[in-house]
């Protein structure tokens, strides 16, 4: 497939670390922790006590993942990279090898008893680990001393997130299109040798393709190993993946709107019901979602696949012209597809009690700050956030 945009791929690399060094050398960084200290604060997260394997752990050892590599921007120490290798060894280290002879983080599977890895949990880890791997192999200075660990993590990304799924046969291909879908294989805790194909569960979902915030998870996954191997094949399976999320977005009135979830194969129908196999609307409860699906179509914008100027115009239309209600200061949004926010109902609270992380209201919006790239008006009200605090690292980050 060509590309979209007329810059080219190298040209686009070329410009970010002049950004960096241009950044790093006009501020004094002054972090509010040691390398060490947060490498020591993330292995020893509390949250692992109840979260300690599976897709539950990855998404808390996700948090904070990307600062290790940020920091080194900021501040050019190596103690950073130190300190992020000991925070990727550890969680790399929670991997499991499962009955075929590939690695995951096999963990619980919802509250089945049963037990299971999951490419969303692999892919928001390996995502974060590549930064590292990305960053060590194109700058000569650090490839000497980090090199050997950077391609470890970009081999482990290879074989145990993309080798492994398309050997279980999660991978559907499509011509232009492709889309991973669940696995119909799980474990039991005592016995993790052993594979139970397509047991009895109260909602079986195994066959069922992933929503579209997972599935571009590894097309980010891919797009950093197309990056550090230059194999046009993670190329071409991040233009499936972000091709088939463009094929569902819909256009009304100069904006895009989507769902959380839409069938993208024929297993994803109930044939015998006439019914989907998940259920299709914008997540009313996890605003998150789409801001993370946002934040997906700008990388795949910058390394020139799939999505175009006008795409990301209308998608600043979506968020500033229907979400927005247009006040500066004291910003407020709702959900993508026009729907107004609601207080708190039975229904929400028993999701954030079984959840946790989620929106305070139905149809609640954020600002989708994936755009700050692309739009003034995007970066001053994100900035407004720090009208008291430009001195923050956060701001400055």
């Amino acid at each position: 497939m060509k590309s979209t945009k007329s810059l080219s791929f190298k040209f686009i690399l070329s410009l970010i670390p002049v950004v960096v060094i241009i950044s790093c050398s006009s501020t004094e960084i002054k972090l509010e922790v040691t390398p060490g200290e947060l490498a020591e604060r993330m292995i020893n997260n509390p949250d692992f006590v109840k979260n300690a394997n599976g897709e539950a752990f990855c998404w808390h050892a996700r948090v904070d993942l990307d600062r290790f590599v940020e920091n080194y921007k900021l501040t050019k120490d190596e103690k950073w990279l130190d300190a992020g290798i000991r925070y990727y060894d550890f969680i790399t280290g929670k991997m499991i090898i499962d009955p075929d002879g590939y690695k995951g983080w096999i963990g619980k599977y919802n509250n089945t008893g049963y037990w299971q890895d999951a490419v969303v949990g692999e892919a928001i880890l390996f995502e974060g680990i590549l930064n590292f791997s990305v960053l060590i192999l194109e700058d000569n200075s650090l490839k000497n001393k980090y090199g050997k660990k950077a391609i470890y993590y970009s081999e482990t990304a290879k074989k145990h997130l993309i080798e492994k799924w398309d050997k279980r046969g999660c991978w559907i291909d499509d011509g232009p299109f492709g889309a991973y879908i669940e696995f119909n294989k799980f474990l039991k805790e005592d016995s993790l040798k052993k594979w139970i194909v397509t047991p009895e569960l109260p909602e079986p979902k195994y066959g069922v393709s992933i929503p579209f915030n997972k599935q571009m998870s590894v097309g980010a996954v891919c797009l950093r190993l197309y990056r550090i191997t230059g194999d046009k094949i993670y190329r071409e399976r991040a233009e499936k993946i972000f091709l088939t999320f463009k094929s569902r977005l819909q256009y009304f009135s100069n904006h895009y709107c989507w769902n959380y979830f839409e069938p993208l194969y024929p297993g994803d129908v109930d044939l015998t019901k006439n019914v989907t196999r998940h259920g299709v609307w914008v997540h009313p409860w996890r605003s998150g979602y789409q801001a993370d699906e946002v934040e997906g179509i700008a990388e795949a914008y910058h390394y020139g696949i799939v999505f175009d100027e006008q795409d990301i115009k209308r998608i600043i239309n979506t968020n500033l012209d229907v979400m927005w209600n247009k006040d500066n200061l004291n910003p407020k949004f709702i959900n993508s597809n026009g729907l107004g926010a609601d207080g708190d109902t039975a229904g929400i609270a028993e999701f954030q009690e079984a959840f946790g992380f989620s929106n305070a209201v139905k149809n609640g919006g954020e600002l989708w700050t994936g755009l700050l790239d692309f739009d003034q008006r995007i970066r001053d009200i994100y900035e407004a956030r720090f009208k008291k605090s430009k001195e923050s690292i956060e701001y400055i980050r």
